[in-house]
């Protein structure tokens, strides 16, 4: 699994948004490790299973129908008839979009970011190294998400170049325990990616 061509389609996007800011003579790395931290937490938010107090604790693979709750069917308020729900014809969701699967490629962009930020020339090189995933296949996905969480607080204390591997390694690992294969997350990323290039042309 090699990352260069992800960091040649996020460069483009990068260059907009410094130039669009004007933030050519800024430090942008520790904004950039927040909004990862950020991503991160909404990425565990839509995985919901290390919810134990809740008993909805599926992760949202799927936008839920908010007038049917899912179900496909609602109730008549007065006689309690049982009908398909008008708002999503009985499928019970309001989109096929995975909420899940962006919230990962929008934590994904930010770990690039990070990495132009840290060494663009080294990143875009074509002899730039494959990443192996890591992780314990003993790991919950709760040690997981804290694994991650601990190499981004890792990084963030002297920007070193191994760590930050280690840390797109422990990410990309999250991804395989959440069930993505690349292909598509290189979809969904390139998808995303149209969407904020899209943003930046029209002043987001």
């Amino acid at each position: 699994m090699n990352l260069s061509n992800l960091f040649e389609k996020q460069l483009p996007l990068r260059e907009k948004i410094i130039n669009q800011h004007n933030l050519q003579e800024q430090d942008l790395m520790p904004g950039l490790i927040l909004a990862f931290q950020v991503e991160l937490g909404e990425l565990a938010n839509e995985q919901r299973s290390w919810k134990h107090w809740s008993k909805d604790q599926k992760p949202r693979t799927k936008i839920i129908c908010i007038a049917c709750n899912g179900t496909g069917e609602v109730y008549h308020p007065i006689n309690g008839i049982q009908f398909i729900c008008p708002h999503c014809n009985g499928e019970g969701i309001e989109s096929p979009d995975n909420p899940l699967l962006e919230e990962y490629v929008d934590g994904l962009s930010f770990i690039l970011e990070i990495g132009l930020e840290l060494s663009e020339e080294w990143l875009i090189d074509e002899n730039y190294p494959t990443y192996w995933i890591t992780t314990d296949d003993a790991q919950s996905i709760i040690e997981q998400f804290q694994t991650v969480y601990r190499e981004i607080a890792d990084f963030s204390r002297d920007y070193d170049v191994m760590t930050y591997s280690e840390l797109v390694s422990q990410y990309l690992g999250l991804g395989k325990m959440l069930g993505f294969h690349w292909v598509e997350i290189e979809q969904a990323y390139s998808a995303k990616r149209e969407i904020n290039l899209k943003r930046q042309e029209e002043g987001y």
